[in-house]
């Protein structure tokens, strides 16, 4: 009988310990899974405020240079270029054929230019318009030079005029390759544009959105101002001046 009253007073006893044991293991990892949670939402605010005590200088900045950059552009918008592409007729050369090859040039520069600024253009749009225009300079270049050869005009200024034609050539190409960054940069536009990243542009001024607009508007200007000049000298001075060498203009008249 004590044998049996040992046994079971021990075995209750153990069944109590493992109980309490059980019951200490169970409360402990309860306060240790709080304890983590609470640590982790400390870390995550802690990261939070540290992002943006370390980012606010540098956002400012960056919102800074962005304000900047949109000032300038809006200090010279572009609609102000295309109003200074026309055929002048001080660029005649009473040479019928010439002329109408360069007022085409000059007809095909504004086409590029209300391409260029045109909202909703298609992709090769703008590609199409500066091809179109260098065709239509080198038919005009070919003409011209081959009339110089006709009227025996002088070989010194008719390499020089020919080496004009070149370099106007060469910076048409150059600008043809930015059309083909801008194009690449607005479909980068479109695949980043959402609702957030418009607002942040639009008022904010930062943001990846906002600095391919930047972008998109550098490379406008960039092309519409150097189209819009690219001709003038050549036009007025250089083709002015083969035509009065040859008898084409008299001194004091058009």
């Amino acid at each position: 009988f004590i044998s049996s009253a040992i046994r079971q007073d021990l075995s209750e006893g153990m069944d109590s310990l493992m109980h309490s044991i059980t019951d200490s293991g169970k409360l402990m990892i309860s306060n240790s899974q709080s304890s983590i949670i609470i640590m982790t939402i400390i870390f995550g605010v802690s990261v939070i405020l540290l992002l943006i005590f370390v980012t606010a200088p540098w956002q400012s900045k960056v919102k800074l240079h962005s304000d900047i950059s949109h000032r300038i552009l809006d200090l010279i918008p572009l609609e102000a270029l295309v109003n200074n592409i026309q055929f002048l007729s001080s660029m005649c050369t009473n040479h019928e054929e010439i002329d109408n090859a360069r007022k085409r040039i000059i007809e095909d520069t504004d086409i590029l230019i209300g391409t260029i600024n045109k909202y909703d253009k298609e992709d090769d749009e703008a590609q199409d318009a500066i091809d179109n225009l260098i065709q239509q300079c080198k038919l005009a270049f070919e003409l011209e030079e081959k009339e110089m050869k006709q009227f025996e005009y002088n070989k010194t200024k008719r390499d020089k005029h020919k080496y004009d034609h070149e370099l106007i050539l060469h910076r048409l190409n150059f600008l043809q390759k930015y059309l083909v960054e801008q194009n690449l940069i607005e479909q980068q536009l479109k695949n980043k544009s959402n609702f957030i990243s418009r607002i942040l542009a639009d008022v904010m001024r930062i943001g990846e959105v906002s600095e391919l607009q930047n972008q998109i508007l550098a490379i406008k200007f960039l092309v519409c101002r150097t189209v819009t000049q690219l001709f003038d000298r050549h036009f007025i001075e250089l083709d002015t001046e083969f035509a009065e060498e040859v008898g084409l203009i008299i001194r004091g008249t058009v």
